[in-house]
């Protein structure tokens, strides 16, 4: 599924200006910190921003009784992520309409969670996913229609957010199966080809606004 070819929206809804990748894989220079989190939630709340992770084999998904071992770990992350503050506003990239959002609310979970439908003419149906957010996206129900471009939602606070500095989970899906406001957002080596085809790279939703 080519979703480059989709027009679509700034979901930032503002320039993106000399963007920093963030490296939080097993090998990067906080995998073996014991502040990792003050780091990254000092970063979440800087002018620049900082984005990545799609595919990345993380460092902070040590948690066995969270996300196994072995070949069975969830290690690999299936989203994209944009590190701001809390309350940073994020618009709909695609016209659509909202599938589903739950609070999930497990330690390292997304907390509050949306998923919006699309289609286009090109495409058959698929789906975005925006973890780690506030309640502002309760306002709407299930069924309403949404523009590219309008505000859907903003990103939480530690306390309501799974427990993260505050940042923006964003995943595509092609078949959500029947997950109801929840996705999985890590997956195991052993799952990886099947994810890698079902969530695409959304990166290109970033890049295509950055400068």
């Amino acid at each position: 599924m080519n979703l480059k070819s989709i027009q679509s929206s700034n979901f930032l809804g503002q320039k993106i200006k000399d963007p920093i990748l963030l490296d939080l894989s097993i090998n990067s220079e906080y995998a073996n910190s014991s502040n990792w989190f003050e780091q990254i939630n000092v970063l979440s709340h800087q002018p620049q921003i900082y984005y990545g992770g799609y595919l990345e084999k993380r460092f902070f998904y040590k948690n066995e009784m969270l996300f196994g071992q072995g070949d069975d770990a969830r290690i690999f992350h299936l989203g994209f992520d944009v590190w701001m503050p809390q309350g940073t506003s994020i618009y709909s990239p695609y016209n659509g309409i909202v599938h589903s959002f739950k609070n999930n609310n497990a330690l390292l979970d997304y907390g509050h969670a949306l998923i919006l439908e699309h289609s286009s003419k090109l495409h058959p149906t698929f789906y975005s996913l925006y973890g780690h957010l506030n309640k502002f996206h309760t306002q709407f129900e299930v069924g309403d229609k949404i523009q590219a471009g309008q505000k859907i939602c903003e990103l939480g606070s530690v306390d309501e957010n799974g427990g993260w500095p505050p940042h923006l989970h964003l995943q595509l899906i092609e078949d959500l199966g029947e997950y109801v406001g929840d996705y999985p957002g890590v997956c195991s080596y052993n799952q990886l080809e099947y994810y890698k085809k079902n969530c695409p790279d959304p990166t290109f939703l970033f890049t295509r606004y950055a400068r």
